[in-house]
């Protein structure tokens, strides 16, 4: 989907307008300094905004690819037989920070010397 080139853009007559509405009788006289500044700021905001939605939207896809890849290798390690839940674990446990390592470990083992174990 392809969006007009002006999309999401808001004019100085449009801002102008706004104004207007919330101050009835009161109308603001023409400023054409103001609106080819408004014009100037708002379709640079949109132009930055649709830059953005751009990206989101690109990593978004790479996103659900990594994903969709991820989960064929998970697949192809469980018909190795592979615990899966297992490996996922060890995954996490060798990314996690050391201190963390350090102090789950110490938590398990309190836990195990509390249990008997």
């Amino acid at each position: 989907m392809t969006m007009p080139k002006d999309a999401g853009r808001v004019d100085g007559a449009m801002l102008r307008a706004a104004v207007e509405g919330d101050r009835p009788g009161k109308r603001m006289k023409a400023d054409p300094d103001f609106d080819g500044a408004a014009d100037k700021a708002y379709g640079v905001a949109a132009v930055e905004l649709r830059q953005y939605v751009d990206k989101i939207r690109r990593l978004n896809q790479s996103k659900s690819e990594i994903a969709d890849d991820l989960k064929v290798v998970v697949a192809e390690a469980k018909s190795r037989g592979y615990d899966t839940k297992a490996l996922k674990y060890v995954v996490k446990w060798i990314d996690a920070d050391r201190a963390a390592h350090a102090e789950f470990e110490s938590v398990v083992e309190m836990y195990k010397a509390a249990l008997g174990l």
